[in-house]
């Protein structure tokens, strides 16, 4: 509280002197410190990690395998014909197949750990605004979740699977970056 009534006797001193330089000096260091007040309060580096660099909106094409212990999921671009696919553990696969309907998957009674998610997530008051597949090795797929809550994103890392059954669980969009589309993905038809 000293410092500022320092800071606003000295501006009241320079109109009263009519030192314009030593004002323009105080404005602008006055301007610059609440910026960044206000760039440390917000989130902004995740913010832009949320947003990516160039999603592209994808579907689920497919869910296939010889049995649910060995399933590929295929992701296929909204608007294109490009497709990527990836290796699902058993409890991605299961839940994806059963929110795409698969009438071979028995309904489960008890939640499952993406409907805990989803559900502790809305009780919080934040809500699943997307999933990313953000980058990928030779190995495997990277992906995020980025939630919302009262105007502030998180993004969490998360296995592209996992990801995947929680946007669907959710109703939120999915999608895959440019880049991991042209390096990792296919052309298809349709």
């Amino acid at each position: 509280m000293v410092l500022w009534t320092r800071v606003f006797q000295r501006l009241l001193f320079a109109l009263y002197r009519q030192r314009v330089p030593i004002l323009i000096i105080l404005l602008i260091s006055i301007g610059a410190g609440t910026y960044y007040l206000w760039l440390g309060r917000t989130n902004l580096p995740a913010e832009a990690a949320a947003a990516g660099t160039a999603p592209v909106e994808v579907t689920v094409q497919d869910l296939a395998g010889q049995n649910i212990s060995n399933m590929t999921l295929t992701l296929k671009e909204k608007n294109g014909n490009r497709r990527i696919s990836m290796a699902v553990g058993t409890t991605e696969a299961l839940a994806i197949a059963r929110q795409r309907g698969n009438s071979q998957i028995p309904p489960d009674q008890q939640p499952q750990a993406y409907d805990l998610m989803k559900d502790a997530i809305t009780q919080m008051g934040g809500r699943i605004d997307r999933v990313i597949v953000n980058d990928a090795t030779q190995r495997e797929y990277l992906a995020q979740v980025v939630v919302s809550n009262n105007g502030e994103s998180r993004v969490i890392k998360a296995r592209p699977g996992d990801a995947v059954a929680l946007a669907l669980k959710a109703g939120a969009p999915i999608f895959v970056e440019d880049k991991v589309l042209d390096r990792f993905g296919t052309r298809g038809s349709g």
